[in-house]
């Protein structure tokens, strides 16, 4: 699986990691401590296998983290088979669950594999369902209540990708969900961006710094006036960049290269769309080389 965007492969943002560009399949069952307690008297989580990757960002954990992050398996075929458990400390009856199917970033829905036919089973009764091929949470609803400590969801069957064979499912819960929109600000340590040609640059740090090279290719120094920059969010989503420039310019008449002069100026930059997917600015400029982390 991967991530594309509108402008370069990138690094891309979970909750609190990155995703890198190149992956490959991890098998056998793996076994995570459930820390966010998201669901009443969750233990863990197994996972028949999971798509390998040096963060183990694809964690089945995932599954209950309410966000757009996703458990995805790690077989190099579609995944038929695959399966995770959700292990609880008491018996559990569920007749009903909530999912949010296929991988959670939204660019990326169609182009792997989402699950189709599923299978709910626990110590008393199994049941098949038939999952939508939608990106919204969908609620499913059994014909009768597995039972047990132990309910176990199996792939069966898949909606083909138009990219990459993974098979991914992104949150499920046993109560109503809300899962974020992808373009909503991450959390993160820093973002950077070029515009343009890609002379003009910003760091934006998550604490409301910013550092950068505001100025397009001059001949003569212009430059962002160290500990001038600083960013905020308004509440319509929108992003503004405040800095200090000091730009130079030649004097009337100068004869010599040297013979300039500066002067301070403030400044600031809108941006009209912040998202992990993509940067915008109020004149349609898109952010290249965009790069979380």
């Amino acid at each position: 699986m991967k991530i594309y965007v509108t402008m370069n492969k990138v690094l891309l943002l979970t909750a609190l990691t990155c995703f890198p560009l190149l992956f490959s399949a991890m098998s056998g069952t793996q076994d995570f401590t459930i820390k966010s307690g998201s669901l009443p008297d969750l233990l863990s989580i197994d996972a028949s296998s999971t798509l390998k990757d040096p963060n183990n960002i694809y964690r089945p954990e995932n599954l209950v983290d309410r966000t757009w992050a996703s458990w995805c398996e790690g077989k190099s075929d579609n995944g038929i088979g695959e399966f995770f458990i959700l292990k609880f400390s008491r018996p559990m009856s569920i007749d009903v669950f909530y999912i949010k199917n296929g991988f959670g970033f939204k660019r990326d829905f169609a182009g792997n594999n989402r699950v189709k036919g599923l299978r709910v089973s626990a110590d008393e009764f199994s049941t098949d369902v038939v999952l939508k091929d939608t990106s919204e949470v969908q609620v499913v609803k059994l014909v009768k209540a597995v039972k047990g400590k132990n309910i176990k969801f199996t792939i069966l069957s898949v909606y083909w990708p138009t990219r990459d064979r993974d098979t991914c499912i992104s949150e499920i819960s046993f109560t109503p969900i809300k899962i974020n929109d992808i373009d909503l600000i991450p959390r993160f340590n820093s973002v950077s961006f070029h515009l343009g040609s890609g002379v003009p640059y910003f760091k934006l740090f998550s604490d409301g710094r910013a550092e950068g090279h505001p100025c397009g290719a001059t001949q003569l120094p212009c430059e962002m006036v160290p500990g001038s920059g600083t960013w905020e969010k308004n509440p319509g989503g929108s992003v503004i960049i405040h800095f200090s420039i000091k730009s130079c310019h030649f004097k009337p008449g100068a004869k010599e290269p040297d013979d300039v002069e500066c002067s301070i100026s403030k400044s600031f930059l809108k941006l009209k769309k912040f998202g992990v997917d993509a940067i915008v600015t109020e004149s349609n400029e898109i952010g290249n080389s965009l790069h979380w982390e």
